[in-house]
């Protein structure tokens, strides 16, 4: 857990995530699992049960591709319960 990203906070360069699962992850502003910026690639993903004030999964501030990725139990207290 953490501010923003409780698993993954990047906020500049390339990330590229595949074959990952991301769970129970908790964050107080953007980004339950991850908030990234930058170059963003996430592919073949599952996230499940992550909570997030907006984003509840993923907390993107630059386009992004996330693809064949599965969201489920997500949640937001405020906008995106998976992406924002």
């Amino acid at each position: 857990s953490g501010l923003d990203g409780g698993a993954v906070n990047a906020s500049t360069g390339t990330v590229v995530l595949r074959d990952s699962a991301f769970t129970g992850n908790r964050a107080s502003r953007q980004g339950g699992a991850l908030a990234l910026g930058g170059t963003v690639t996430v592919e073949g993903c599952a996230f499940s049960s992550n909570s997030a004030r907006d984003g509840g999964a993923i907390w993107l501030t630059s386009a992004g591709a996330v693809r064949a990725s599965a969201f489920s139990g997500n949640t937001a207290t405020g906008n995106g319960g998976g992406v924002w």
